[in-house]
């Protein structure tokens, strides 16, 4: 992204589930990884028959951010972080920060399957698509905030 000379940010950091900078446990698992930090992700990994292999990682809320960034306005945001992507929008103060697109995935969701949804469309987004592959490779969902013009 860096190379084509796109307006985009990279941070060698995770997406805090908590409105605040934390260092929390991680279990790394290929594309199943995830912050373990309560009986509901230590259930699912149980669940999932995943290996434990664990390191501490240092995580901010997208908002701080962003904050650092100056940078409220986002055009496109991507958030796949293996179960925890309603945890970590309900940091986000809408409010404050202008999400114009965004893709979610929803598939390791704790919890009933329409919270994601229903919480993003509360907070003024359309849902556009809802997107599955066969193997479980893309399990996604884009909403567009209301209003916004192709």
């Amino acid at each position: 992204m860096k190379s084509k000379h796109w307006k985009a940010f990279t941070v060698n950091a995770c997406l805090s589930p908590q409105p605040y900078p934390a260092m929390v446990t991680f279990n790394k698992a290929f594309n199943r990884g995830r912050v373990v930090d309560n009986n509901e992700a230590k259930d699912w990994i149980h669940q999932q028959g995943i290996s434990k292999d664990e390191v501490s990682v240092q995580c901010f809320p997208l908002y701080s951010l962003l904050l650092a960034l100056n940078q409220l306005t986002v055009d496109f945001f991507s958030l796949d972080v293996e179960g925890d992507e309603l945890r970590v929008l309900k940091t986000i103060p809408f409010d404050k920060v202008d999400i114009k697109m965004m893709t979610v995935e929803y598939v390791h969701q704790v919890g009933k399957d329409g919270d994601l949804k229903s919480f993003v469309e509360k907070k003024g987004y359309d849902n556009m698509l809802q997107m599955s592959r066969w193997d479980g490779g893309v399990n996604d969902v884009i909403f567009r905030k209301k209003g916004l013009q192709h």
